[in-house]
């Protein structure tokens, strides 16, 4: 009886130890993760990951089980065959749950460079769009991976966590009752006044490694736990009237500078450009020759030289784009269509002056609620992957770029002037295989970044050799910009501003003469676009708070940054990237000399309240 009493006490603890150790195989796993996206980094540091790391761990633990711990309690009053069952299932079930998010996470920082939280979470809605993402390899591994580690899982609990039939003793009880009233204390992380948080993790200045020491579980549910709360601004840095004045300020003004289109109503035809960053523009100092044929254009507009995406997905470019509303932490504005109906609309404004509306991409519309977002921004032709013949579906997402461009000049032509068309390419989504002979050689994923982007170029100049021979061609202008930027080609850490820098070009026959080969250092945001368009056309963009006249005279120059973690601000002064977990700057993307009463810290955090507050009332 002793010994069975003895190893039968041995379970729960056990099956703590268990968890954590799968939590610490892991984080090794994403350590040698991390090393391969960022080939030049030291050893150093490494292994504080895995001290940091225990107390969230043990959070993490703490929660997966806490259920299964309760069953345990119940059968020490009850013992029932049946209890013990169920005990020994759910805990094989929480475990799974963790096991798949864990590996999860290895893909998602290998895709987005974030931990897998609230946000990829909400795409997990569309799989076949997700799984695009992954090379054909990987999706045949991914499975195989899966099932291992879900049998993996059940084999280890089993042998390890689970011992062999006993008999019940009283004595049982009273220790179950002790053990469950220390799963409390495990959930907080302790005994301190205020529960735990991820800023337990942090402790280095490279963001990778305070990333590898958060334990993905206990983010991931905490993340879930945030973006829920829509009502409380969480960003609240002073009073609501002293951040709104000082946004109000930031807004520019007055009279433009300069006046670009040779017509009052030119026709629009704007390109969003897929993970298209700076780094890949070799007048903006990207790589020379990946992208010859966007250099030529560039000689023949005006290129915008400090343009940075306000987000880091496309479903956050929308809002940004045509309704000059930046992207928040935590929260996509696109996927609350109640929201979106308060927000202006740029294509609303120029329908009012008769301009006909257009969207094509070659991927599924209704993903990240574009297709809601679109009708709600009165856009009359919309056309997804439907509307392309089977034969043209060369692309894990659907058509690519030199498919969907030659089909923008077929919805073109249908469409009366004057029109403004938009169109999203896609071949420079992962996994970043093209349909022709790679022009750039190379199994590196930033050499099939480079590739996929030398296609879309590609496919940009037989666009224009077409669009030069249609009638509407002579009085349009075209807006090439990025959806968001891109930690590749040059593998920046995931916070680095650097990932933010976009292109943003405005050419062809509409524009004056006097603007070929013309750049702006302006510093500004994709969410610019809207106010800048609308001036040019004679029209107010007083409703679009948080879009500023690219071109106006007293421009206040600045940037913008948002990131789940955290948030960042460029200006005429420097730039900082501030992270909202352990509430301190981050060195090595920020000035030096940086501190929250800085003028630049109290312009950002004003507009990221303000912004998030508006978000709220919406």
């Amino acid at each position: 009886m002793k010994k069975i009493y003895q190893h039968h006490l041995r379970t729960p603890l056990r099956m703590i130890a268990y968890t954590m150790l799968m939590f610490t195989f892991f984080r090794g796993v994403f350590l040698l993760e991390t090393l391969f996206i960022h080939p030049e980094q030291s050893f150093k540091g490494w292994a504080l990951s895995f001290f940091y790391g225990l107390r969230l761990d043990l959070s993490a633990t703490s929660y997966l089980v806490a259920l299964p711990f309760l069953i345990w309690l119940l059968n020490g009053f009850l013992y029932r065959s049946y209890l013990n069952r169920i005990f020994h299932y759910l805990f094989y079930a929480c475990t799974t749950i963790a096991v798949l998010t864990v590996f999860i996470n290895l893909i998602v920082y290998h895709v987005w460079g974030s931990l897998f939280n609230a946000r990829a979470l909400a795409f997990a809605t569309q799989p076949k769009e997700m799984l695009a993402s992954l090379t054909s390899i990987q999706l045949l591994m991914a499975p195989i991976i899966i099932l291992t580690l879900i049998i993996a899982n059940y084999k280890l609990c089993r042998a390890y966590c689970f011992p062999e039939n006993y008999e019940h003793h009283p004595k049982h009880s009273i220790l179950r009752l002790l053990i469950i009233a220390s799963i409390p204390i495990g959930l907080r992380g302790g005994v301190q006044q205020i529960p735990i948080n991820e800023s337990t993790s942090f402790y280095s200045e490279m963001a990778h490694l305070n990333l590898v020491a958060t334990n993905p579980f206990w983010y991931l549910l905490n993340s879930v736990y945030k973006s829920g709360d829509i009502k409380r601004n969480e960003y609240q840095f002073r009073d609501n009237s002293i951040a709104k004045k000082i946004c109000k300020e930031l807004k520019s003004t007055g009279i433009d500078s300069v006046t670009l289109f040779k017509s009052t109503r030119p026709n629009i035809v704007m390109i969003v450009l897929e993970s298209w960053t700076a780094d890949i523009i070799e007048p903006l100092g990207g790589d020379k020759n990946i992208t010859p044929y966007f250099t030529s254009l560039c000689n023949k507009g005006i290129l915008f030289k400090n343009i940075y995406a306000s987000g880091r997905r496309t479903d956050q470019m929308f809002p940004s784009i045509l309704s000059g509303f930046p992207a928040q932490p935590n929260h996509s504005v696109i996927r609350y269509s109640d929201k979106t109906a308060k927000l202006p609309f740029l294509s609303k404004d120029l329908i009012k002056i008769g301009y006909e509306m257009a969207f094509l991409y070659g991927g599924e519309i209704e993903f990240a609620n574009m297709k809601s977002y679109l009708l709600e921004g009165g856009f009359k032709t919309i056309i997804g992957k439907e509307s392309f013949a089977f034969g043209d579906m060369n692309s894990k997402w659907g058509a690519h770029d030199g498919v969907v461009l030659k089909k923008e000049i077929e919805v073109i032509k249908n469409l009366k002037a004057p029109f403004f068309s938009m169109v999203l390419t896609l071949s420079t989504h992962e996994p970043f295989e093209v349909p022709t002979k790679s022009k750039i050689t190379g199994n590196a994923e930033s050499d099939k970044f480079r590739n996929a982007a030398a296609y879309t170029d590609e496919s940009l100049k037989f666009f224009f050799k077409i669009a030069a021979k249609q009638p509407w061609y002579s009085n349009t202008v075209f807006i090439l910009v990025a959806d968001h930027g891109h930690l590749l080609p040059r593998n920046h850490e995931y916070a680095d501003p650097a990932c933010y820098r976009i292109p943003l070009l405005i050419t062809g026959p509409g524009l004056k003469d006097e603007f070929s080969r013309k750049t702006f250092d302006a510093i500004g945001s994709q969410s610019d676009i809207p106010a800048t368009l609308l001036k040019q056309l004679g029209l107010s963009d007083s409703a679009y708070l948080y879009s500023n006249n690219l071109l106006s005279k007293n421009r206040s120059n600045q940037a913008y940054l948002n990131y789940d973690d955290g948030f960042g601000f460029i200006d005429k002064n420097g730039q900082w990237m501030y992270n909202f977990i352990n509430k301190k700057f981050i060195p090595a993307f920020s000035k030096k000399g940086i501190n929250t009463t800085d003028s630049s810290f109290i312009k950002g955090s004003s507009y990221l309240q303000s912004l998030h507050g508006k978000f709220i009332d919406l």
